[in-house]
């Protein structure tokens, strides 16, 4: 949601104590709706309404970050990848999950668009596979 400094919002709201916690941080009564909402956003800063969020014990809400953004934030260089094979690129995010068995890094690029059409044209999905088996 865009607030009155032109920055953005980010709620989420998963159950409905969450929402009136919400509604009740930015001003507004439990029987707002998204317009009234967008409204009550919109008239106040990104700073005002953190603060109100953070005060109300909201959870899942706090400003939204824009992709261009995320590269300067702390942390972002630990998550980046080389990506074989693609000199044209500094890297991509890892996921910063981490698995003892098991290392999340792309190991290529993604196929082109329609890649997998391609091979999907290509079985016929009336046959039934054979016991165990797959289509060809």
């Amino acid at each position: 949601f865009r607030t009155s400094d032109q920055e953005w919002l980010a709620v989420s709201c998963l159950d409905a104590e969450e929402l009136k916690k919400v509604l009740s941080a930015v001003g507004l009564p439990e029987t707002a709706g998204e317009k009234e909402f967008r409204e009550a956003v919109g008239s106040q800063t990104k700073d005002q309404l953190v603060s109100a969020l953070e005060a109300a014990k909201v959870d899942y809400a706090g400003p939204a970050t824009l992709n261009e953004e995320v590269m300067t934030q702390p942390g972002y260089e630990e998550l980046l990848t080389p990506l074989p094979r693609a000199q044209d690129m500094r890297g991509v995010l890892k996921q910063p999950v981490k698995f003892s068995s098991f290392e999340h890094k792309p190991i290529g690029r993604a196929p082109p668009l329609g890649h997998h059409q391609d091979l999907l044209t290509n079985i016929d999905v009336t046959k039934k596979p054979p016991a165990g088996g797959q289509l060809t």
